[in-house]
């Protein structure tokens, strides 16, 4: 009887680990120095693109001719949060430039209550117009 037990404790541990393992569905980052395979750029206000760098925007670096994977101290953030590069979208200017970067599609149908999580930095510019993160 206790084997028989021990079995289903067994069992029934299998299951419940099976259950609640959170299943990985996309787990991409930018150290190629380009946006991962199939993901696309939908440009919705102007054509500035996504770039790949080590860290923010640089006030001594405004045309973007610093190497992509320097380190600099005034870049904001400083650097990649892991790695060398992150996707960086920036345009200083009035015109209201906006491009999506968009992932290969996935595949979430069966999943129950699927959490996407990814590093953020967004530097308000602006108090009185807040950045804005959407997502489909």
């Amino acid at each position: 009887m206790k084997k028989l037990l021990l079995a289903i404790c067994f069992a029934f541990g299998l299951l419940y680990t099976s259950i609640t393992k959170a299943q990985v569905f996309l787990n991409e980052g930018f150290e190629n120095g380009t946006k991962p395979a199939g993901w696309t750029e939908e440009y919705v206000s102007g054509t500035e693109p996504w770039r790949y760098r080590n860290g923010g925007h640089s006030p001594d670096d405004p045309n973007w001719k610093l190497p992509a994977d320097t380190l600099d101290i005034r870049r904001n953030p400083p650097s990649a949060h892991s790695g060398t590069y992150n996707a960086i979208f920036f345009k200083q200017s009035t015109n209201q430039e906006r491009t999506k970067l968009i992932t290969k599609p996935l595949n979430l149908e069966g999943t129950i209550q699927p959490e996407l999580s990814f590093w953020l930095c967004q530097i308000p510019w602006n108090k009185n117009a807040p950045p804005k993160l959407g997502l489909p």
